[in-house]
């Protein structure tokens, strides 16, 4: 989990033992949120789990000063997950903007999705923001209409986002 954290630039860490399995769980500062994050053990793969206050997401998209993306309030978070992305080159990835009781079950309850490639029905879940890796994103647009929310496109995926414009995170 250290390892991991290197590669997402969590700062300011600390490791804390979790699960019963010895899974760690590592508590930090992701693109300047306070964040833990953990390794979930799924049947088709392993999750890595970020989270953070449903707060401080909020506090970030209230600065948001207009409707381009670089313009977001949260546009070091995007470029964070971008960049986490990036590295892990991930199946799929999210940032939720529902605040879970339950954080886990989001993250369990979208194996199948994932695992199916299952694009459509990614998008259909309302997430702030879906990472797609670079065959979802070829589908995305193969397959049309396009999404809803903005989008955010790169050499390694595509981002997209739940809305548009200052309500891209919350559709």
């Amino acid at each position: 989990m250290e390892s991991l954290s290197d590669c997402l630039g969590i700062t300011d860490r600390m490791v804390e033992p979790w699960g019963p399995d010895g899974t760690d769980l590592v508590a930090g500062r992701w693109a300047g949120i306070i964040c833990e994050s953990v390794l979930l053990p799924l049947t088709h793969y392993d999750a890595l789990m970020i989270t953070f206050r449903f707060e401080t997401l909020e506090a970030m998209t209230d600065s948001t000063s207009g409707d381009a993306l670089f313009e977001d309030g949260a546009i070091t978070l995007v470029h964070a997950f971008r960049d986490a992305c990036t590295e892990l080159s991930p199946a799929s990835a999210f940032i939720s903007t529902h605040p879970w009781t339950d954080p886990e079950w989001i993250v369990t309850h979208q194996e199948e999705r994932v695992v199916n490639g299952s694009v459509t029905e990614l998008l259909a879940q309302q997430i702030g923001a879906l990472y797609l890796n670079p065959a979802d994103t070829r589908h995305l647009h193969e397959a049309g209409p396009h999404p809803e929310g903005d989008v955010l496109t790169w050499d390694h995926g595509a981002i997209v986002f739940r809305g548009r414009g200052r309500s891209r995170w919350y559709g």
